[in-house]
């Protein structure tokens, strides 16, 4: 192997492509280094650091000869003559801010020629991570920590959701990433594109997985069949088939047609019960066993007979993640049999298990974290639910499974796993990056033409906040409902899928209207206030808004008996005077609110499962006026009192000395 070259985890790495930049010499060094950093890393990944750090050195070269006196222009010298004193820490951390600088600028097209901060963000941390191994390898100094691209913002709000998106003219514009027009989006019409785009998106995957399991099946029946030969070795196999293409030379066209199909057969009896762990089939290439097996359609068409490929995990995971509304990284991490607990109203829970994940405000929690959600059983139109894409992924993967297993890999106890490619067909495991894109740019170059989903460049990050908003909407846009669904311990979170231009301009139009009704049901009692404040709905709509919503003031049975403490019932000044609305604090009033909003926060979840019309119409209200006259509390003068009467109500419900109050 040339110097230049280096193999790690089977594929070679050529630093050649650095020669006539920065010379023989320089080239052998960092592929000597590279080989002693980089040994035990995977193929894929190593591929993406060296991507990364090639385009690095380019960039380093054209910054060099623009400017001699440059930062640049010493990293570049000191690495052509191998003068690593030259390369101080101060020196490293100025190229690469230099670089960093460029990349965090999304104006700036000088490295990279998008202006997705996802893209920038990886390709800043993998030029950090090889300068900082090839620095113990003595190439330079350790460069130290660099300003990230976009501190803080790199959340949910940057990933658009389907409604978002805008067309693209040519398939090879589906791999960039078009920044949507959020300024002239309508809420109306990014909710419907949502719904239709994730529908047909859907549509596709189901239909890809169906045609995969309709093949499997066929390999069953196949495999199960007793007119059909069983070649036990490759040599009863070449048998069989030459013994067959002399047949079909002789036959007419459907007959012909025929004896294919029995030759196919026979290759996935073959593979289904002589050789149930063969993955490559190289070695049989340039053989008659080869030769035959491309005339019946090719060996790869007999793999997809007894085991699912990449195409169908793809289909499989993305019908999960658009019922699930988990992430990539989330639905990546599901277990062989993810299922747990009984089918409830239709639905199964599935749950993931994570050693560390990301929260809220850049917090990172450790530990064995459990992430679930529940997933349908069977889907409303029929089509194939999440639950049931699962199961048939389980199907499709027993054999690669069953390989895992005789292989003692620790991934057969994963859910989303395939083989290798070409001479690596041993590795099983997760879909490598390389895998996913090809297949998913594939998928989308398919369906450049759909009129739903056609010439949109769809990502798979999309899926998650596409799902959020939709979720939102149908809950007339609260976002609790979507933080419900996303396990968001933050509602802060949630907005980051959710907060955008439109849905912001949604909620001010929301409490314009709310406030357009709570002005109408205080003014009412007086005479020509409307016109006088100018109201933005009609004074009649607003004051039967806010009637219907309970925001009307005026009491329509006043009490006509006076009352020593509050005086006479008003009928246009209820709040002030109704003593069913009054909250007078004392010990006792105190107590007694407490010990309520206590009972409504034990019942409430199994009284909105039981009876959620109920809840939503009653007590929910009584439990947000609990809420309310709480913080008064706890904010003023009476918080100490408050706070006994928390603790001796707290004592007594754990005690058994005090019983909650019970709903009805």
């Amino acid at each position: 192997m040339d110097s230049f070259e280096v193999k790690v985890d089977g594929r070679i790495f050529d630093f050649a492509v650095v020669v006539p930049l920065y010379g023989t010499a320089a080239a052998k060094r960092l592929a000597s280094a590279w080989e002693q950093q980089f040994i035990g890393c995977t193929a894929s990944t190593t591929a993406g650091y060296f991507r990364a750090f090639v385009r690095f050195l380019r960039w380093v070269a054209l910054r060099a000869e623009i400017c001699a006196e440059s930062a640049e222009a010493l990293f570049f010298n000191s690495i052509q003559l191998g003068r690593s004193e030259r390369l101080t820490k101060m020196l490293m951390y100025e190229v690469g801010e230099a670089w960093a600088s460029r990349l965090r600028d999304i104006e700036c097209f000088e490295i990279i020629n998008n202006t997705n901060l996802l893209s920038r963000k990886a390709l800043l941390e993998a030029v950090v991570s090889c300068l900082r191994r090839l620095s113990r390898a003595g190439l330079w100094s350790d460069p130290g920590r660099f300003t990230p691209v976009a501190r803080g913002q790199l959340t949910g709000r940057n990933i658009p959701s389907f409604g978002e998106l805008n067309k693209v003219e040519l398939p090879t514009d589906l791999q960039g990433w078009v920044r949507p027009k959020y300024d002239q989006l309508d809420w109306r019409e990014v909710i419907r594109l949502n719904d239709e785009r994730l529908y047909a998106l859907r549509a596709i995957c189901v239909r890809t997985l169906r045609a995969g399991i309709a093949k499997w099946e066929t390999g069953q029946a196949f495999t199960a069949a007793r007119d059909l030969p069983t070649p036990r070795t490759p040599e009863d196999l070449l048998q069989e088939l030459s013994a067959l293409h002399v047949r079909r030379a002789t036959l007419s066209d459907e007959n012909r047609a025929n004896a294919r199909q029995r030759g196919m057969a026979i290759m996935v009896r073959y593979l289904a019960l002589a050789e149930p762990h063969r993955r490559s089939f190289n070695d049989w290439k340039n053989t008659m066993l080869g030769c035959h097996g491309t005339a019946l359609g090719g060996w790869t068409e007999a793999v997809s007979h007894v085991e699912g490929n990449v195409r169908l995990l793809l289909a499989a995971q993305t019908i999960v993640m658009i019922d699930t509304a988990f992430n990539v990284s989330t639905c990546d991490r599901l277990a062989a049999d993810p299922f747990i607990g009984d089918i409830h109203r239709g639905k199964v829970r599935i749950i993931t298990v994570a050693a560390a994940k990301l929260r809220a405000r850049g917090e990172i929690q450790e530990g064995t974290l459990w992430e679930g959600a529940d997933i349908d059983v069977r889907h409303n139109d029929g089509d194939l639910s999440g639950a049931e894409a699962i199961r048939a992924w389980q199907k499709l993967s027993e054999r690669i499974r069953a390989t895992a297993r005789y292989l003692e890999l620790p991934t057969a106890d994963k859910l989303w796993i395939v083989p290798g490619y070409k001479s690596d067909r041993n590795r099983i495991g997760p879909m490598t990056t390389a895998a996913i894109d090809h297949h998913w740019q594939a998928m989308l170059a398919e369906n450049f033409e759909h009129p739903v989903i056609g010439r949109l460049p769809l990502r798979r990050q999309m899926i998650r906040p596409t799902v959020l908003q939709l979720e939102a909407a149908r809950a007339n846009f609260e976002h609790t409902v979507a933080a419900r669904l996303a396990q968001h311990k933050n509602s802060a979170t949630t907005m980051r899928y959710l907060s955008r231009p439109w849905f912001k301009a949604l909620l001010a139009s929301k409490m314009r209207t709310f406030l357009a009704a709570l002005e109408a049901g205080l003014i009412e009692p007086i005479e020509g206030a409307a016109d006088t404040l100018g109201t933005s709905m009609t004074h009649e709509s607003a004051l039967d808004h806010a009637r219907t919503t309970g925001l009307g003031f005026l009491c329509t049975a006043p009490k006509t008996s006076n009352n020593e403490d509050t005086g006479p019932c008003m009928a246009i000044d209820k709040c002030a005077t109704c003593h069913f609305r009054q909250f007078r604090p004392s010990n006792d009033s105190i107590r007694a609110l407490v010990l309520f909003q206590r009972s409504l926060g034990r019942q409430e979840e199994a009284f909105k499962a039981n009876n959620p019309a109920r809840w939503a119409e009653v007590w929910l209200n009584f439990q947000a006026l609990c809420e309310v006259i709480l913080d008064r509390l706890r904010s003023s003068h009476h918080r100490r009192a408050l706070r006994m009467m928390e603790a001796e109500v707290d004592a007594g419900l754990t005690a058994g000395t005090v019983r909650a109050i019970e709903l009805w």
